[in-house]
Formats: structure tokens, sequence, C-alpha cells
């Protein structure tokens, strides 16, 4: 071979050479570029999940305390004292009570203007935008922070106060206490107290377990999501879930949820949720709130 077919070749070689060079390169660049994507979505899906948990543990621990409540309850009762005369009669009082209408808009009116409740109601709102934008394998956490919205729609809003205030028994109750008071700022201090007893009450006796539960859910949930690996964890909002994932309650379907996350979770944390879930429906029945409610007057 002659001297320039040499170099042609050995140019040819270095000419390949470099091409498997840059095709490497360009791998390696491309593998590094998509860990530092993954990397970055992980982080900020762990931050998120983090604030979910720290919320939900918040919004369960000033429904626990209570407070907001009390401050709903007065501010439910003077806004019936602001629709009275100012020497109002039992008659006029017992007038007000018995409008369905007027009783809904001082609850809805007394409650948003409790800062305290107000916040919970912010709370609550926040919960349900982030369930709405969670998708794929988070599904099944968006559809607990949507059923721990659900109990706070029915036990701890405005709503609590309407149903109270529009009860004929409650009404009654209400009607003979007012019967005996001996001043209008008497009433409504009965009001205020009948308020927070009966919405406390149902509250207790209706939602408090089932809550403690959901926070402990939506903590070990988001605990075993924020330990994978960032490759892992930042294809959970994409996976594909089945579309049969919807069951006949919230739980069924928080229940079909945790399956689609067998390969995700460990069989540990699968099935700690699991019992929570179980208990969870438990303390959501009907049957469980009257057993508690019988309880609780037999120790009265």
């Amino acid at each position: 071979m002659q001297i320039h077919e040499w170099i042609r070749t050995i140019g040819s070689i270095g000419t390949m050479l470099s091409a498997v060079v840059a095709v490497v390169t360009y791998v390696n660049t491309t593998r590094r570029n998509r860990r530092a994507v993954q990397s970055e979505k992980a982080a900020r899906l762990r931050e998120r999940l983090m604030r979910i948990a720290s919320e939900v543990q918040r919004l369960k621990l000033m429904m626990k305390d209570g407070a907001a409540m009390i401050a709903a309850a007065a501010s439910v009762a003077s806004e019936i004292e602001s629709r009275l005369s100012p020497v109002a009669s039992k008659e006029e009082i017992d007038r007000v009570l018995r409008d369905d209408g007027v009783m809904l808009s001082v609850s809805v009116t007394g409650w948003y203007k409790s800062p305290a409740a107000v916040e919970i109601s912010d709370r609550v709102n926040g919960l349900e935008l982030e369930a709405s934008q969670l998708t794929g394998g988070l599904q099944v956490l968006g559809e607990e922070l949507r059923l721990l919205a659900a109990v706070a729609h029915d036990g701890y809003s405005p709503m609590i106060f309407r149903t109270i205030l529009t009860a004929t028994k409650e009404v009654e109750s209400l009607q003979r206490d007012l019967a005996t008071a001996e001043s209008p700022k008497r009433t409504m201090d009965r009001i205020a107290v009948a308020l927070h007893g009966n919405a406390a009450m149902y509250y207790v006796t209706r939602y408090e377990k089932a809550v403690e539960q959901m926070s402990r859910f939506v903590e070990i949930l988001v605990n075993a999501l924020v330990s994978l690996d960032d490759a892992r964890l930042a294809g959970i909002p994409g996976m594909q879930i089945g579309r049969d994932v919807e069951g006949a309650t919230r739980t069924a379907t928080v229940a079909q949820g945790l399956r689609e996350l067998g390969n995700v979770l460990s069989v540990r944390e699968s099935n700690a949720l699991s019992v929570l879930n179980d208990n969870i429906a438990t303390y959501l029945s009907k049957e469980h709130a009257q057993g508690e409610l019988k309880g609780r007057r037999r120790t009265a």
C-alpha cells in the first residue's frame, strides 16, 4: 500500500473515531440532562407532597382544637342578633329562628365574618385545588384529599349551623331555652352555646376519628412517595391508571388506587394504608356515629 493510501485510511479511521466520540458524548450529555430534569421534577414534587401533608395535619389540628367552631358559633349568633330589633320580643326571636332563608343567610355570613372559620375554609379549598391537579399514581392521594374536604364541608362549614338552626328538634330546644332567658343578650349567648355544642358533638361523633385516620394515611403515603428515587418519583404523575378505578364509595376508590400503586409501595406500606382506609370507611359509617353518640350520652 502506497503512503498516500495509508494517509487516506488513517484519515477515515480518525473521522470514524470522531463520529463515535461525538455520538457517545451526545448520549452521555442527553442522559445527564434527563437525570437533571428528573431530579428537578422530583425535587419540586417532593416539596409539593410534603406541603400537602403539612396542610392536612394543620387542618386536622385546627378542627380538633375547636376554637374556630366556637368563634364561628358566636359570630352566627351575632348575625342573628343583627336581624332583630334592639328590644326584640320572644315572639320576634321565634319568628326569625323559624325563617329558613334567614338562618341560611346568618350561617354563611356569620361563618365568613370569623377569621378562624375562614382560615379553615381556605385550607379546605386549597386542598381541593391540589387534589384536582394530582394525576397518574397521585390520584389516590387526590381522592383522599377530596374525602377530607367532603368531611369538612359537611361538619366544619356554614352548613352545619344552617342544619342546626333549621332542624325542628333543635329549634324547639332553643325555644325552650329562650323561654327562660332574662334578656336578649342572654338569649344570644344561649344560641351561641347551643350552636357550638351541637356542631361540636356532630363533628366529634361523626368525623373526628375518621379525620385522624385520613391524616395518618396522607402522612404514610407521602413519606413513601418522597422516599422513592428521583426517576421513580418523577414518573408517578404520568403513570397509566386503569380505566375502572372509581369505586362505589370514595374509600373503595382509594382501595383501587392503592392496588394501582402495588409496584411502587412496599408490602408494609401498602398494608398499613389499606388498614387505615378500612378504618376510615368504618368511622364514616352512620352506624359508628350512632354508636359514638349513644356512648357519649351514657357517660354524660
